[in-house]
């Protein structure tokens, strides 16, 4: 990645600092995210990936018969296949294979408490 482009990554994230609130960060990175949208000549189709939401991605000259499997940074608390859809787009083309992102829950919205055995999501 050449300077000016890290320059310009430094200046985004400087001018939407990060917020307290985990919706907030959420909603922060997925504008972030989608300032570089995806390539026009990549194909997205979304997938429920047994009742988690997920998102295919194939480039021109890949191989659809084998994926890359992807799932998103942002410690399990931020990011989305919203924020790192580029990201994971432009890694299936230089792996020259389709792509599979995974939309996983999130915490804390989304905690396994265990009360004495009893757990459920939140």
């Amino acid at each position: 990645m050449a300077g000016s482009e890290i320059d310009s990554i430094r200046a985004l994230l400087g001018s939407k600092p990060r917020p307290v609130g985990w919706a907030e960060r959420c909603q922060r990175l997925d504008e972030v995210g989608s300032t570089w949208p995806v390539a026009s000549d990549v194909t997205c189709e979304g997938v429920d990936c047994d009742g988690v939401p997920g998102e295919w991605s194939l480039a021109p000259g890949s191989e659809p018969s084998k994926a890359l499997l992807y799932f998103h940074g942002g410690g399990y608390c931020s990011g989305s296949i919203t924020s790192h859809r580029r990201l994971v787009t432009e890694a299936g083309r230089a792996a020259r294979t389709r792509t599979l992102a995974i939309d996983f829950r999130r915490a804390p919205t989304a905690v396994r408490f265990n009360f004495g055995g009893q757990g459920a999501w939140h």
